[in-house]
C-alpha cells in the first residue's frame, strides 16, 4: 500500500464518524474512542459519540494487508445506535482508572499490538496509547482497555455486520 492510502486509513480509525460511505453525523462535543492495531490482524477502532442527545458507537476495520483495485485502503465500518448509559458507563469507568502519567521508556519491539484510549469533550482530550503488553505501571488502564474493546465489539453483534464478517464484507 501506499502512503496515502496509509494516511487515509489512519485517518479514518482516528475518527470514525469521518467514514464517507456513512451517514454523516456531526459529533461536536463528546467521544470515547478505542483502538487496538496489531502487526498481524487488521487494526480495529471504536469510537462511542454524541450527536446531539443521540449517542453512536462506530467501529472501523482496516486489513492493512489487503488492496483493492481502486488503491484505497481495505476498510469496513458499522455503527449502532446505543443508549447514552453505554457512553456514560464508559466514561465514568474510565474515571476511575489511576495511572502515572510517565512510564519508563525503554521498551522495544517490532511486532506487537498499539493499543489506545482517547477521551474528548469540548474543552479537553486524554489520551493513553501504548505497545504490546503496556507498563506494568499502566496495569490497570490495560485491564479497562481489554474490558471494554470486548464490551463495545459486543454492541455491534445484532448490527448487519460482526466483526468476523466484517473481514469479507465491506461497508
Amino acid at each position: 500500500m501506499g502512503i496515502e492510502q496509509d494516511k487515509r486509513a489512519y485517518e479514518l480509525l482516528e475518527n470514525p464518524f469521518e467514514y464517507q460511505s456513512m451517514i454523516e453525523r456531526k459529533v461536536l462535543f463528546k467521544s470515547i474512542r478505542i483502538w487496538n492495531y496489531s502487526s498481524f490482524d487488521p487494526f480495529i477502532s471504536f469510537m462511542v459519540a454524541k450527536e446531539k442527545e443521540e449517542f453512536y458507537a462506530r467501529r472501523v476495520i482496516w486489513d492493512q494487508y489487503k488492496t483493492v483495485p481502486s488503491g484505497d485502503p481495505q476498510t469496513y465500518c458499522a455503527e449502532v445506535k446505543v443508549e447514552s448509559s453505554v457512553f456514560e458507563e464508559l466514561i465514568e469507568s474510565f474515571s476511575e482508572v489511576s495511572v502515572s502519567p510517565l512510564i519508563p521508556g525503554d521498551l522495544v519491539g517490532i511486532d506487537g499490538v498499539r493499543s489506545g484510549v482517547s477521551v474528548k469533550d469540548f474543552l479537553s482530550e486524554s489520551t493513553f496509547s501504548w505497545w504490546s503488553g503496556s507498563p506494568k505501571e499502566w496495569g490497570a488502564i490495560r485491564d479497562w482497555h481489554q474490558q471494554y474493546i470486548v464490551k463495545i465489539n459486543g454492541l455491534f453483534s445484532g448490527s448487519p455486520m460482526s466483526l468476523e464478517s466484517a473481514l469479507t464484507s465491506g461497508c
